[in-house]
This record gives C-alpha cells, sequence and structure tokens, in this order.
C-alpha cells in the first residue's frame, strides 16, 4: 500500500453445513444424492466446524482407517455412520495429523522434523544439508539417511498427499499451518531443545564453514 499497490483482501469462512454436504457427496461422487451422505456430513462438520482443509483431511483419514470404502460391486462408496461417529468423537484435528504424518517411513519423518523447526517455507536444498549434518552427528534420536533422493522423494510424497506444496525455485511450504504444528510434535517432546539446537548449529555451519 505504501508502494501505491492496490491490494484486495479477501476474508474466507468456514464453510456451512450445507456447503460441508456438498463437498462430501463431490469427494464420493455423490452429487445426485447429496442427502445419502447427511449423516457422515454431520458427523464431519461437527468435527471440522467447516474448516474446508479440514473436512478434506478428515475424510482422507476415515478412507485411511478403512471407515469410508468404495464398494466394486456396487460401484460407490460406502460407510458405517455410526461406527464413524463414534470414531471421531475419540480424535481431533491435531491428533488426525500426527498420526497421518506418522504413517510414512523413519526417513520421510525425519525431514518433516527439521521442515517444521524452519518455518511455514522452506528450501529444501537447506533441508537436504540439515538432514545430512545431523545424519552424521551422535546421539540423534532415530536412524538418519543422508541421501538427496531421501529429501527429493519426500518432496514428491508429501506434496502428492497435501501436505506440501511445491512452489518452485527448489522452496516448498507447508500446505497448512496445522500440517506444521503437527510435524513439530513428531519431535519427541524430551528432545525438542537439543533437536532444534543440532538444527540451528548446522544451519551456523553453512552460513560460517570456519
Amino acid at each position: 500500500e505504501q508502494r501505491g499497490i492496490a491490494i484486495t483482501t479477501i476474508s474466507v469462512k468456514n464453510l456451512g453445513p450445507r456447503d460441508v454436504m456438498s463437498l462430501v457427496a463431490d469427494v464420493l461422487r455423490m452429487k445426485d444424492d447429496e442427502n445419502a451422505v447427511s449423516t457422515l456430513a454431520a458427523s464431519v462438520y461437527k468435527k471440522t466446524e467447516g474448516n474446508a482443509f479440514f473436512v478434506l483431511m478428515f475424510l482422507r483419514y476415515l478412507y485411511d482407517e478403512g471407515l469410508i470404502q468404495f464398494n466394486f460391486f456396487k460401484m460407490s462408496w460406502s460407510w458405517d455412520d455410526s461406527a464413524i461417529s463414534s470414531t471421531m468423537v475419540m480424535q481431533n484435528v491435531a491428533t488426525v495429523l500426527v498420526n497421518k504424518l506418522k504413517r510414512f517411513k523413519a526417513g520421510f519423518q525425519n525431514v518433516l522434523m527439521v521442515a517444521s523447526c524452519l518455518g511455514a517455507s522452506f528450501s529444501t536444498p537447506i533441508i537436504t544439508m540439515v538432514v545430512e549434518t545431523l545424519s552424521t552427528s551422535k546421539g540423534n534420536i532415530s536412524e538418519w539417511d543422508k541421501t538427496e533422493s531421501l529429501v527429493a522423494s519426500s518432496v514428491e510424497e508429501f506434496s502428492k498427499d497435501g501436505i506440501w506444496e511445491d512452489e518452485g525455485g527448489d522452496v516448498c511450504r507447508f500446505s497448512h499451518d496445522q500440517i506444521q504444528s503437527a510435524a513439530f510434535e513428531l519431535i519427541p517432546s524430551d528432545k525438542i531443545d537439543s533437536f532444534r539446537g543440532k538444527v540451528g548449529n548446522a544451519l551456523m555451519k553453512r552460513l560460517d564453514p570456519d
């Protein structure tokens, strides 16, 4: 604004119950019969409060847990509303995201932990450098793979899974701040300070090789 550039601010509100039902019906390709997903959509709305990102995350979680399955005999999606309702009572957004990230192999989780310490957006070469540094140090919290292919393959996997967004020029960002928080929670609570210290030391060495 100080430079005379017009800035338009768009306020994006959460979806309403009807919107969530339409979104769920669209994802499950049941737009012609939205009422069939009404109970499922109501459960999803209650848990997500209409946050579109969380709606999609919860649907993916339900699929990963086998609570939503594709019936090849009927060529349509099927689910048990009561099972989903009882399951979702026990889960919250943070738990679902952390559990989702824990499904990745250890090497990918290491990349996520490093990225979570670097901020919302980060350079993949820097992540590679930090991972390589940590892989050669002692007292690490888990096994480390220092190959560049690890970071490259993780970028591809995370982008495909909606965890990261590739901004081009070797820069990626977490697709949502809740995902960054979930990635940070992968670090054992009793090793958070030491882990962040190691990441910081690795960055300092890069800035000052001597």
